[in-house]
């Protein structure tokens, strides 16, 4: 009679046991899913604001569209550079248009899970006369990508990617973390040379 009542309680226990475990994975499939659902529905960051582009831009009358290459943390497959084009202001200067491109591609497209964190931020933008863009980006920029090693190469494709499809003077982009060459951009991918692709 004990056994009986043993196995019984075991069943009863296994089954609250099992209860309890698909209760909890509910409970986080539908956290991560409002998680992300929030993310998606952020407008595009004005933190990364570049006050210098704007007030050039405020003397614009004319628009040109930019092809921007923007990698997508959650698309399948990982790695995806995703183009959206985007109206802005005509700036005749490379040097503005380079710090208005970047800008751009850190606002993301406010259409789904941006890369590169709130804070990120341009801290300048060098054109050298060989093609290399020297694009010099906050430690807050590096530091606050979600992810590791592929979504590290994918903020920085998406940078090099957006220069030379926009501006023909940039055939390489070197990158800068707070002023300084480092030898990775956030731990994982070498930034020790420049970026062509």
């Amino acid at each position: 009679m004990s056994l009986l009542h043993s196995n019984e309680r075991r069943r009863i226990l296994l089954a609250v046991g099992l209860v309890a475990a698909a209760s909890l994975i509910t409970f986080l499939v539908f956290f991560f899913q409002s998680r992300d659902l929030q993310r998606e529905e952020e407008p595009p960051s004005a933190a990364v604001a570049d006050p210098e582009v704007l007030e050039a831009a405020d003397q614009e009358d004319n628009q040109i569209e930019l092809t921007l290459y923007l990698y997508r943390p959650s698309s399948v497959p990982q790695g995806r550079l995703v183009s959206i084009r985007r109206e802005v202001a005509r700036l005749e200067d490379p040097h503005l248009k380079a710090r208005q491109i970047i800008g751009e591609v850190l606002r993301g497209s406010g259409q789904g899970p941006n890369v590169f964190p709130a804070e990120a931020r341009l801290r300048q933008v060098y054109l050298l006369a060989d093609g290399t863009a020297v694009v010099d980006l906050s430690q807050e920029t590096a530091l606050g990508l979600p992810g590791g090693a592929v979504s590290e190469y994918g903020a920085l494709r998406s940078l090099t990617r957006s220069l030379r499809a926009n501006l023909e003077e940039v055939k390489r982009v070197k990158f800068l973390v707070g002023g300084q060459d480092a030898p990775t951009f956030a731990g994982h991918v070498s930034i020790s040379r420049p970026f062509s692709e």
